[in-house]
């Protein structure tokens, strides 16, 4: 009768298909395993292995009786598909995390250049703007400190260049001592009376001088072009572990030039400060500026400041 012939009885061809599929996994698992084994991909390996039930039962296909072939047969092909849509969620899934954690680090960094740039170059380029200027009145007057001028402007463009060309590792090298001097001249240059009390030797932690360098730099880059100031007074102090740095100005004029905001520049370099345990604070009273840095002396975590 037709209705008793085997399910599998005219099927023969079929069955020397799955018998051959089934020798040629069996033969290329072992060298696939291998290969991953040898890549280190343990997803991959993992997957191998969540083969080898489906490889189990598939000879059993083979000799199995035939009213229970196709069943069998169904529910393994379903557990496989199941098994594979999972597999494919989970890599989709970690695909998605990793594009989103490389845009985050692209961003972290991109921000992270962006404050390098304003923090290390900012201060140069402001004081030979500054230069730039006083040779130019300098000319007109036939004033005889021109050739003094030029020379110190010179030197602070191939300073600037040279921070440019590295300014990823500037900021680590900057000497607070170095810097102190710097900004007097340049402000005493724009016509800022400038006293300062205290000097470098008050901080002991070189790295801990640098991040001070960079406040000293933004504090004199905000009195060049965002204030009226005739004078200036910068103290640096050390009392009871805690370095103080300090500077104050007599020519606040509320918010900056072009609308910009009071502490746009400050509040990257109150970060810097917080990896040695340190504040940054600014506030004005009676057309006064006040900008101060502080932080303990003991904290040395070398270099941190300038990766966050």
């Amino acid at each position: 009768m037709v209705a008793d012939a085997p399910l599998w009885g005219g099927h023969g061809i079929l069955r020397g298909l799955v018998a051959l599929l089934t020798v040629l996994m069996y033969a290329g698992l072992p060298a696939l395993l291998v290969m991953d084994a040898s890549t280190c991909r343990p997803r991959r390996l993992s997957a191998c292995l969540a083969l080898l039930p489906a490889l189990a039962v598939t000879p059993l296909l083979v000799f199995m009786p035939d009213a229970l072939s196709y069943p069998v047969l169904a529910l393994v092909v379903s557990v496989v598909a199941l098994d594979c849509r999972r597999r494919i969620r989970e890599l989709l899934w970690a695909q998605q995390r990793r594009i989103v954690e490389e845009r985050k680090r692209t961003l972290r960094e991109s921000r992270q250049l962006r404050r390098d740039v304003h923090d290390v170059l900012g201060y140069s380029l402001s004081a030979i703007t500054v230069k730039a200027e006083l040779v130019d009145r300098y000319l007109v007057e036939n004033d005889p400190r021109v050739r003094e001028e030029v020379a110190e402007l010179l030197a602070l463009s191939r300073r600037t260049l040279a921070e440019m060309r590295s300014f990823s590792s500037a900021a680590r090298r900057l000497s607070l001592g170095v810097e102190l001097a710097s900004v007097r001249r340049v402000l005493a240059a724009a016509g800022v009376e400038t006293l300062v009390y205290g000097d470098a030797s008050e901080v002991h932690d070189p790295a801990l001088g640098a991040a001070l360098s960079l406040v000293l730099r933004e504090g004199a880059t905000n009195i060049l072009r965002h204030s009226r100031a005739g004078l200036c007074r910068i103290t640096l102090s050390s009392e009871d572990g805690t370095v103080t740095l300090r500077l104050s100005n007599d020519g606040y004029m509320g918010e900056f030039e072009g609308g910009e905001p009071l502490g746009t520049g400050l509040a990257s370099l109150s970060s810097r400060l917080t990896a040695f345990d340190g504040t940054l604070t600014w506030t004005h009273e009676g057309g006064w500026f006040h900008l101060t840095a502080r932080a303990p002396q003991s904290v040395a975590v070398y270099g941190t400041y300038a990766a966050t």
